[in-house]
């Protein structure tokens, strides 16, 4: 029986991994799951994928029982967002049988699959968003201090891994950090493609705070590529933006997003809102920029919940606040709703049904 219509089954633990900054890998990028399946440098990828909690994870989600690793997907989807177990499942679906036949006894994968590949050179970056921490960022300085945090320690030992375990891989999620900071993120590029891996999906978090503006070599390889999407990390524009992400230019952010749009398309460009009580009140605003201004298309808007730290939770606005904001966000959905077609703003149309109850 296909078990990709149960209501807990995802099809991620089969063929997909999450490599964290430092080389730790996870189940992926949404797990609430607080221990690592192994470190890539000294770790057997074979034995990550089969991890004792991977197994208990697969056997769950064969039964169909919830897993608490995947908490976040089940609150998206209790808030109407179509959660990342729902899109993969839509996405790798013709991935299901050959995913089921690399599966042994005891829910043990027979050798690695990787068809959706999350991956995180480092978290060398040149922001400090002020929900973050040092795992992410090398420019803050916290109580964990990680430094840099490299997983891959040449430009030889990444070669090998995406030569070895990469072959068949569909879509990178590109993360970090910032990933167009890391030297070795070029390196990957050349790599991909003077092997002939171009038919690949590329999807990158980047807060485009590095300038764009002389990188022919960068929109040369993104050009042979079969698809390249930028996940842009913005909360909010100009000086609120720039108080949440310390350290970014506004004004290059925009800049750059036009340049992508100008040489790649701007449906290339999606806009990733974390959501906090630090820019909550801006969201209504914020979106309508966005779209006047043509940096992304009218359906190009994420959110992102933040769920920690807590100080920053939109649980703390106040409910007098919440009230006058939920209003605010209701006569903002009537006017996209009245300036465009349903089938032009229907995933922010979703966005902003998820952040009412979420409220």
């Amino acid at each position: 029986m296909n078990a990709l219509n149960k209501k807990h089954f995802c099809i991620l633990p089969w063929i997909h991994l999450e490599i964290q900054q430092g080389g730790n890998c996870t189940t992926c990028c949404k797990t609430q799951l607080q221990v690592d399946l192994g470190q890539l440098n000294n770790t057997p990828l074979l034995d990550i994928l089969n991890h004792s909690e991977q197994i208990q994870t697969r056997k769950n989600m064969l039964e169909d029982k919830p897993t608490t690793a995947c908490s976040d997907c089940y609150r998206d989807e209790k808030l109407g967002h179509l959660s990342l177990r729902q899109r993969s499942n839509l996405y790798y679906s013709d991935y299901y049988d050959s995913a089921m036949a690399n599966m042994g006894e005891d829910c043990k994968l027979l050798q690695p699959n990787l068809v959706y590949l999350g991956l995180r050179f480092s978290n060398l970056c040149n922001l400090k968003c002020v929900y973050c921490s040092s795992h992410y960022s090398t420019s803050i300085r916290d109580d964990y201090n990680v430094g840099h945090l490299k997983t891959f320690n040449s430009k030889k030992e990444m070669e090998f891994f995406l030569e070895e375990y990469c072959k068949n891989v569909e879509t990178y999620y590109i993360a970090g950090g910032e990933p167009f900071l890391d030297p070795l993120h070029l390196d990957f590029l050349k790599h991909l493609v003077s092997n002939n891996l171009t038919q690949t999906n590329l999807t990158y978090n980047t807060n485009l705070s590095i300038p764009l503006e002389k990188r022919e070599d960068l929109f040369d390889l993104w050009k042979t590529f079969k698809s390249v999407i930028f996940c842009a990390s913005l909360d909010a524009s100009h000086s609120t933006g720039e108080k949440i992400r310390v350290g970014l230019k506004w004004e290059m952010a925009e800049k750059n997003i036009k340049i992508v749009s100008e040489k790649l398309g701007i449906d290339k460009i999606k806009i990733y809102i974390t959501v906090t009580n630090l820019n909550a009140l801006e969201i209504c605003s914020f979106i309508d920029y966005l779209i006047k201004k043509k940096l992304c298309l009218p359906n190009g808007i994420i959110f992102n919940f933040l769920s920690s730290p807590l100080e920053y939770h939109i649980g703390q606005i106040d409910q007098n606040i919440k009230n006058t904001l939920s209003e605010e966000i209701r006569n903002f959905r009537k006017r996209l709703l009245l300036n465009y077609d349903l089938n032009d703003v229907h995933t922010t149309i979703s966005q902003l049904n998820s952040f009412l109850k979420y409220l």
